[in-house]
């Protein structure tokens, strides 16, 4: 089978890196645990252009580049890598393309046949959904966290697995299935027909 899988809160632990680079730099005592929505501002305050900004700062830090991966991801990948083509779908900016291949060879080297990013909160015109890249890889499944794009993305063709995070505990669709954690997907990945 073909396997998408998103990076930021699949692989990358990256509300956890945020809240300390944001804690640290405003003196705030914020928890990942209040991130009840991933639009941030309507967690920690300002305007959305406030907090794009400090997105983009956090970004050149060290809390971004040293940030962990998600807990049982290296070990579940591991296991669904066998008799699957596995690529990585995310919504980060092309900007980021060459810190997010270091990390992803750094953390899961020799795993995946290509990165492929939306160019996402920008107003670049290379701008692309992940359902187009979903459509154009044949992708069977979907591992994700966003509610908007695991709609977008669910088909018949295309099973999206949603992983629980706060901002996604109320949602449910049509081909979609709930995961508690990597070792639920992983479960789930095994009783999926093969294509």
């Amino acid at each position: 089978m073909k396997i998408g899988i998103d990076i930021d809160e699949v692989l990358f632990g990256y509300v956890e890196a945020y809240c300390k680079f944001y804690n640290e730099t405003h003196k705030t005592k914020f928890s990942p645990n209040e991130f009840h929505s991933y639009s941030f501002w309507e967690i920690v305050g300002g305007t959305r252009e406030d907090i794009l900004k400090s997105v983009h700062e956090f970004h050149k830090t060290k809390h971004f580049l040293e940030t962990k991966p998600v807990e049982g991801s290296i070990c579940a990948i591991k296991n669904i890598k066998k008799g699957n083509v596995l690529f990585l779908v995310s919504s980060r900016q092309d900007n980021l393309f060459d810190d997010t291949t270091k990390w992803i060879l750094e953390h899961f080297p020799k795993t995946f046949s290509g990165l492929y990013l939306t160019n996402y909160f920008t107003n670049d015109a290379s701008c692309r959904t992940k359902n187009e890249i979903s459509v154009k890889l044949g992708l069977d499944i979907l591992i994700e966290d966003q509610p908007h794009y695991a709609l977008e993305c669910a088909s018949d063709k295309c099973t999206v697995i949603l992983l629980d995070k706060p901002w996604n505990k109320n949602f449910n669709a049509k081909n979609v299935i709930r995961a508690k954690d990597w070792k639920e997907a992983e479960k789930i990945i095994g009783t999926l027909p093969k294509s």
